[in-house]
């Protein structure tokens, strides 16, 4: 009983770990920007898709034994050209992602010791890509330890705010917000690529309990993310969109522990993505490993070199279209798979224009921009 009970821990740490992230410091200025009461409307819908969207993709990879990751099951089941659009929003988004936390990553570092200045960026690359030279492995006990010491700091940063509900007298919503808020909700809570590894570990236990430990590794992550929202609108009245920036009132010792924090949570995340990038591309599209490992490093550096640097827009767009473009299809091939019907049938069908309506907003957001 105890060794199941480690073990559906586990699987809700897992999903834990994939979650919790850097998409995290972009929350603050989205629950400022889209006004707080939609932006927490918005956080409740989007953890019933997730919820929804991961439970079905871990039942459906359970009946196909979890042989291939996404990219390789779209292929499998729902033909090549749906399996091109899904490289794109697979390989892309994550690839967009990684660019988003390199950037964000260095302005860690930056802050934990200001005198690298623009070298920040340059070091944090090479930090991010050693694993990569050797081998893209997770390190479980790093990722451990790093959302666990994410989880003692969000608590620390709740408690020790002044005013615990100082986020109530800002706007309840602003035009827009609902549009604004999901894609950047997404980006944060998203965690699917923790569903593979769930599969492995799962094999053979086709249970209710599963589904259950899956599903609150997501809601708890959504817990520990207002709290972080909660506690930093009551500890500042400048809300900026890494949040980081506008916390110039805080005492240096406690700046530079986020900040740390924040660079080995996304040194702990970067892995994990890492590697399903690279296995989408040399496992499920062929493609040899030096030039599958060359992209996972090389790639991002050039997104950010490209002019994708704004933090806030880098996560709209990733959440918005790509990652809504993952889920649209991690909901499609589930649907393929297990056959739904009646109330699964009708919640899949509005997931899959929820997840196309965003894609299509975001795109037409971002061309306007």
């Amino acid at each position: 009983m105890f060794k199941s009970l480690k073990e559906n821990i586990f699987v809700s740490g897992l999903v834990l770990a994939a979650t919790v992230g850097a998409g995290l410091f972009a929350l603050p200025g989205v629950f400022y920007a889209s006004g707080w009461g939609i932006a927490l409307f918005s956080m409740i819908l989007v953890v019933a898709c997730i919820v929804f969207a991961h439970v079905s993709f871990w039942e459906a990879l359970h009946k196909t034994d979890g042989i291939r990751g996404l990219l390789g099951t779209v292929r499998e089941r729902l033909g090549r050209t749906a399996g091109t659009v899904a490289f794109w929003a697979i390989v892309g988004g994550l690839t967009l992602t990684l660019a988003a936390y390199l950037n964000l990553g260095s302005g860690f570092l930056r802050t934990v010791f200001p005198g690298l200045g623009a070298l920040s960026l340059p070091i944090f690359w090479i930090l991010v890509s050693l694993p990569a030279l050797f081998s893209l492995k997770r390190f479980a006990k790093l990722e451990t330890g790093v959302v666990s010491a994410m989880v003692l700091i969000i608590f620390f940063i709740f408690f020790s705010a002044p005013e615990k509900i100082a986020i109530l007298n800002s706007p309840f919503a602003a035009p827009g917000g609902l549009a604004i808020s999901f894609g950047a909700l997404l980006f944060s809570l998203s965690g699917w690529t923790a569903i593979e590894p769930i599969t492995k570990l799962t094999r053979g236990q086709n249970s209710k309990k599963k589904k259950f430990f899956i599903a609150l590794g997501t809601v708890f992550a959504a817990t520990l993310f207002l709290a972080f929202v909660f506690g930093i609108f009551g500890s500042t009245a400048t809300i900026t969109g890494d949040t980081i920036s506008g916390l110039g009132s805080w005492p240096e010792w406690k700046l530079k522990i986020l900040a740390l924090l924040g660079v080995a949570t996304i040194f702990s995340i970067h892995l994990m993505i890492s590697t399903e990038v690279k296995n989408s591309l040399s496992r499920d599209s062929h493609w040899g490993d030096i030039a599958a490992v060359s992209f996972v490093i090389f790639a991002p550096l050039l997104l950010v070199w490209a002019g994708l640097n704004e933090f806030q827009t880098v996560v709209a767009l990733a959440g918005g279209i790509f990652l809504a473009g993952q889920y649209f299809f991690i909901i499609l091939v589930s649907k393929k798979i297990l056959k739904f019907a009646g109330w699964k049938n009708f919640f899949a069908n509005v997931l899959l224009l929820v997840f196309i309506a965003s894609a299509l907003y975001e795109a037409y957001r971002f061309i306007l921009q």
